[in-house]
């Protein structure tokens, strides 16, 4: 049986297993948003994690900041690391490709709150 302290270590790593595979994810050569889809498949697929567990990092991820949800040009959901480098290549990306200004508007204010902390 996991003690308390066990399944806290397990969200942790599995939060930050998710962190990391968006970031291996989205590096300069590839898109600047990674589908929950892939980070899914990833995660089960390397007997990691159960897709439930790394949905809940997702979520937790996306509501703590650490990670921003948007829509690309097809309708397809992308995750991207909250971080200046990353949301102006996401930035730079929506600029050209997504329709929606609203996108763009909410990755713009996402990188004003994130050069003002």
């Amino acid at each position: 049986m996991s003690t308390d302290l066990e399944r806290r270590r397990e969200s942790r790593d599995r939060y930050q297993a998710v962190l990391r595979t968006v970031a291996h994810q989205t590096s300069p050569k590839q898109s600047p948003g990674a589908r929950p889809t892939t980070i899914r498949l990833l995660q089960a697929t390397h007997g990691q994690h159960d897709h439930d567990d790394v949905d809940s990092a997702m979520r937790a991820a996306i509501e703590n900041d650490d990670l921003l949800k948007w829509t690309d040009a097809d309708g397809r959901v992308r995750l991207t690391l909250y971080a200046e480098p990353d949301l102006k290549r996401l930035a730079q990306h929506i600029g050209g490709t997504v329709k929606d200004p609203h996108e763009l508007a909410r990755v713009n204010q996402a990188l004003a709150e994130v050069r003002d902390e």
